[in-house]
C-alpha cells in the first residue's frame, strides 16, 4: 500500500514508552524515529521505537537533530547517524523512510547559525548520505528555506517541512513529508489518545517503494543500474502554477508568478487584477466600492473588458478602487492523480493598513469569509499561491 497522501508521526524520547499501537490504529501508519543529536546523544527511544515499528509494519525513517557548525562535524555526525542505523539492519530492521537531518535557525545553537554554515551543513548531510547509499532529505521550515538554505542545497534531495498550519507555503516537487501540527495544530486535534501531544505530519511520495526500487537504506535493488543513489525522477505531471497582476489607477503593474511577491504598489487602489493558471482553471471576481460584486471572470487579457481581468474600467486602469477579492482553483484530474488538490491561497494588503488573513479558496470554515477583504476598505495589494 502507498503511504503517498496519508499521515504519519514523527517521535523521540520525548513520547517515552510510546504505544505504537495506538498511533496506527489514529490513522497514522509512518513514523519517523529521532535517532539522536549531533554525535553526543543516542536517543534512549530509538531502538525500542524501530522495533515497535516493524513488528507492527509501520515504515519508518530517520533523522538526527544537528549541532553541526562545521564540515569536520557534519561529516561525524554522518558517520554517528550511520553506526546507530546500521545496528538495526543488522538486526533486519531496514528503514523505508528517508534519513533526515534536522535543521533550523530557530533550532539548537541558533545563535551561531548563518546561512552559509546552515547551507554547508546540509550539503555535507545529503553528499554523506548518498555516498554510503541511503536516501537524505533535510528537515527545515519554510522561512529556513527561504532566507537561509541555497537553492542547489534545497533542490539536492527531499525537503520534509516543518510548518504548522492549514497548508504548507513550501510546494515545489521535493516536498516529500510536511510536519503539520505537533504542539499545536490547526486542521485536527493535537493529540492522539492513549499517547498525548505528537507531531503529525503528511507524505507526497511513495517513500517504500521509491527506496525499496532503488536498493537506498541497506536494501538491494529491485531493478538494473549501479549501486549509485539517483534522484527520484520527476513526475511527468508538471505542478500547477498561478500568475497575477494587479493594475493601479494609472498603470499596469508587473506578473507575479506564485506568490513570489504581491501585486500593488502600497498606497495606490488596485482598481483591476487579473489571474491566470499553468494547469487547470482560476476563477476571480472582485467587490468595487459602491457596485459590489463584479461577475466572475477566467480569463488573462486586459484587452477583454468581458473575461480577460476582474475591475470595472474599460480601460481596466480607469476602474474605480477594489476592496475585496474572490478566487477560486479547479484542478484537473492528471494533477490530482499525480499530487492531489490544490487550492489557492490569497490575501489582501488594505491601503493604509497591513496584511489580512490568508483565504483558501472561498473557503468560510476556520474563521474564514469567503473571500479576502473587508467591504469599504480599498486594498492596495493582494499576494496569492497554489498550495495543497
Amino acid at each position: 500500500m502507498s503511504i503517498k497522501g496519508t499521515k504519519g508521526v514523527d517521535i523521540s524520547y520525548a513520547q517515552g514508552d510510546i504505544n505504537m499501537s495506538k498511533v496506527k490504529n489514529a490513522g497514522y501508519g509512518w513514523v519517523m524515529i529521532r535517532v539522536g543529536q549531533g554525535t553526543r546523544i543516542t536517543d534512549n527511544q530509538f531502538a525500542a521505537n524501530v522495533k515497535k515499528a516493524e513488528q507492527l509494519g509501520m515504515p519508518w525513517g530517520v533523522y538526527l537533530l544537528t549541532e553541526a557548525t562545521t564540515t569536520s562535524e557534519v561529516q561525524a555526525e554522518v558517520a554517528f547517524a550511520d553506526k546507530l542505523i546500521k545496528q538495526q539492519i543488522a538486526k533486519g530492521y531496514k528503514p523505508t523512510l528517508p534519513i533526515a537531518i534536522d535543521i533550523e535557525e530557530a533550532g539548537f545553537n541558533s545563535w551561531e547559525y548563518t546561512p552559509s554554515i546552515i547551507t554547508n551543513t546540509a550539503k555535507v548531510w545529503v553528499e554523506g548520505m548518498k555516498k554510503l547509499g541511503y536516501y537524505p532529505m533535510i528537515y527545515t521550515g519554510y522561512y529556513d528555506i527561504r532566507d537561509y538554505l541555497s537553492k542547489s542545497v534545497v533542490n539536492s534531495c527531499d525537503i520534509w517541512l516543518a510548518e504548522w498550519g492549514r497548508y504548507p507555503d513550501y510546494t515545489e516537487d521535493n516536498l516529500g513529508m510536511w510536519q503539520y501540527g505537533g504542539e499545536t495544530n490547526l486542521i485536527e486535534s493535537n493529540s492522539i489518545a492513549g499517547v498525548g501531544v505528537i507531531d503529525k505530519d503528511k507524505a507526497y511520495k511513495d517513500y517504500p517503494t521509491i527506496i525499496k526500487n532503488g536498493g537506498y537504506n541497506g536494501w538491494s535493488k529491485s531493478s538494473g543500474g549501479n549501486d549509485t543513489p539517483t534522484p527520484t525522477p520527476m513526475p511527468s505531471v508538471d505542478v500547477p502554477i498561478i500568475y497575477t497582476q494587479g493594475v493601479t489607477n494609472g498603470k499596469w503593474l508587473g506578473v507575479i508568478k506564485n506568490g513570489a511577491d504581491y501585486s500593488g504598489i502600497f498606497g495606490k487602489a488596485l482598481v483591476a487584477f487579473a489571474a491566470k493558471v499553468t494547469k487547470g482553471t482560476i476563477e476571480y471576481s472582485v467587490h468595487v466600492k459602491g457596485k459590489g460584486w463584479l461577475g466572475k471572470v477566467t480569463g488573462f487579457n486586459y484587452k477583454d473588458y468581458n473575461n480577460g481581468y476582474a475591475g470595472d474600467g474599460n480601460p481596466a486602469q480607469k476602474g474605480n478602487a477594489i476592496d475585496a477579492v474572490k478566487m477560486y482553483y479547479k484542478t484537473p484530474s492528471d494533477v490530482v492523480n499525480k499530487f492531489g488538490y490544490y487550492r489557492v491561497a490569497y490575501r489582501v494588503h488594505l491601503l493604509g493598513g497591513g496584511w489580512l488573513d490568508w483565504q483558501y479558496d472561498t473557503e468560510t470554515t476556520n474563521g474564514q469569509d469567503g473571500y479576502a477583504g473587508i467591504f469599504g476598505k480599498t486594498i492596495d495589494g493582494i499576494e496569492a499561491k497554489l498550495v495543497k
